[in-house]
């Protein structure tokens, strides 16, 4: 029998929103390998291998393995214990259905990030940057507030509250429109370092040192 016709069926969560929130700065091939490295992240329920993202690329001749590989670098973080990758959405979904296998430390970061979301702290910066965003770019506060969380864990050296506000302090003195503003969203995800994952220029004093 076809091995096709007996596999497993899976479900997961498609939050339309948070999707386009997610993706709204791609191009269609880029969302393409997004939506693809999700599937295949909840049949493997929770991790994938480089070799599993080579795989799915072979199965889309038409998709590049660079453009793969942008998505693997913004939307998925590298457990170094087991060389695995993985998806903190994806994750958190199969907690939820208790469809997760639970291996190294992706248990614990998701934990983590859980905690941060629900701590007054995260609650009240993420207030803050709500507030200093134009309404017309704002994204829903729970949605901000997870996406804002995750970068944190991520990027703990470069996405930092005070980096963020420091950039949106700046577009409110520039006395941008509020169309001149990026999103927010594309301002978390900053794709061509634009913002926060550039590389901080020194000031006259560190150059000294």
């Amino acid at each position: 029998m076809n091995k096709r016709t007996v596999e497993k069926t899976f479900y997961y969560q498609h939050n339309i929103n948070d999707f386009i929130a997610d993706t709204m700065h791609l191009d269609t091939l880029h969302r393409y390998a997004y939506l693809t490295l999700i599937w295949l992240s909840h049949r493997k329920q929770g991790a994938i291998t480089y070799e599993d993202v080579e795989k799915v690329k072979k199965q889309s001749p038409d998709i590049s393995l660079s453009i793969y590989n942008d998505v693997v670098e913004e939307f998925f973080k590298r457990d170094l214990n087991n060389d695995t990758l993985y998806n903190d959405r994806v994750m958190l979904d199969l907690k939820h259905t208790k469809q997760h296998k639970e291996s190294s430390s992706k248990g614990g970061v998701t934990r983590s990030i859980q905690k941060m979301i629900t701590s007054d702290k995260c609650k009240d910066e993420y207030e803050q940057i709500h507030k200093l965003t134009p309404t017309s770019r704002r994204i829903g506060k729970d949605e901000g507030l997870e996406k804002y969380c995750k970068l944190l864990v991520a990027y703990p050296d470069k996405f930092t509250f005070k980096r963020i506000m420091s950039l949106l302090d700046g577009f409110k003195k520039d006395e941008r429109p509020d169309e001149a503003y990026p999103q927010i969203s594309t301002l978390f995800n900053d794709r061509d370092a634009k913002y926060w994952k550039k590389e901080r220029e020194l000031t006259s004093r560190e150059k000294e040192l």
